[in-house]
């Protein structure tokens, strides 16, 4: 098996692609249960609150629901030159030094933004 067969080439664009992005994931969700972990019911403290506490934890939730839906642009963004990738390598030849640095560079923008 050579190294550079197109089912290698695929593994490793998807794990270039998807690898940051699972990270990025589990890191938001790592939060989140920490902060979950540090809230406490009403019954067991003072129940007294501080004001817009109640819409702060509002403005929390609406805060991290963006940071998930922007993680999603770098998946999105990825599919195009996976979909010139497998375009290309359906053909039944490997891309060349451009395109493949054409793939690169988008994946490598897209991933680290």
């Amino acid at each position: 098996m050579e190294l550079l067969s197109p089912i290698y080439l695929v593994g490793l664009f998807l794990a270039c692609a998807f690898v940051p992005l699972l990270l990025l994931v589990a890191f938001i969700q790592y939060i989140k249960k920490k902060q979950a972990s540090h809230s406490v019911t009403p019954l067991t403290s003072d129940l007294l609150r501080p004001p817009g506490f109640s819409l702060q934890q509002r403005l929390d939730d609406i805060q991290w629901d963006l940071m998930e839906c922007l993680s999603i642009i770098p998946l999105l963004m990825t599919a195009g030159p996976m979909l010139l990738l497998l375009q290309t390598l359906a053909k039944g030849r490997y891309p060349s030094l451009v395109e493949g640095l054409l793939m690169a560079g988008i994946l490598l923008l897209f991933v680290g933004y």
